[in-house]
């Protein structure tokens, strides 16, 4: 009996942000490898296929870097970073993971992937559960700590707001 595990077409469209009909696309492609069928006759995907998305994912986003490098883009630079890192811990690469946890501040989407991933696939005793939300917990910490900073520069040289009033954070 094979033990490796079986993804969907939707959990495969989830975990990579893409549409059933990209999907069902890149199966006609070459570097895509064919999928399996279950005993009713739904596609089945496995770690390979994952590998297999990830490089294709891998090198469109290299050339879309390489764009974001010519014209001198940091803020993209720091996107395509963070999804490359994300998409490898996808692939079940853990220097994925802790790539992500070193990164000075990751976006709000990727701190909900991580949560909606552990939440998804993980025990809450299992201590992967709790390596992922450490990283979660960490940069929404650091993404509170920039928002506050920015409000508190922002409020600095506002005279019209009145003694004692706050402006709550989203």
């Amino acid at each position: 009996m094979n033990s490796q595990r079986a993804y969907s077409p939707a959990e495969i469209c989830k975990m990579f942000g893409i549409s059933k009909s990209t999907l069902f696309r890149w199966e006609q492609e070459p570097w895509f490898p064919r999928a399996s069928r279950d005993l009713s006759g739904q596609r089945q995907y496995t770690q390979e296929h994952v590998r297999a998305i990830s490089e294709n994912q891998k090198r469109k986003l290299g050339r879309e870097y390489q764009r974001a490098i010519e014209q001198e883009d940091n803020h993209s630079m720091l996107e395509f970073a963070e999804a490359l890192s994300l998409r490898k811990f996808l692939a079940n690469d853990m220097t994925g993971l802790q790539e992500l946890a070193e990164y000075p501040r990751l976006s709000i989407n990727t701190i909900m992937q991580l949560v909606r991933l552990a939440s998804e696939h993980y025990r809450p005793r299992d201590p992967m559960f709790c390596d992922i939300l450490s990283v979660a917990l960490t940069q929404s910490c650091k993404l509170r700590d920039m928002l506050s900073d920015a409000s508190e520069r922002n409020g600095d040289g506002d005279s019209d707001a009145p003694a004692g009033s706050e402006e709550s954070l989203p």
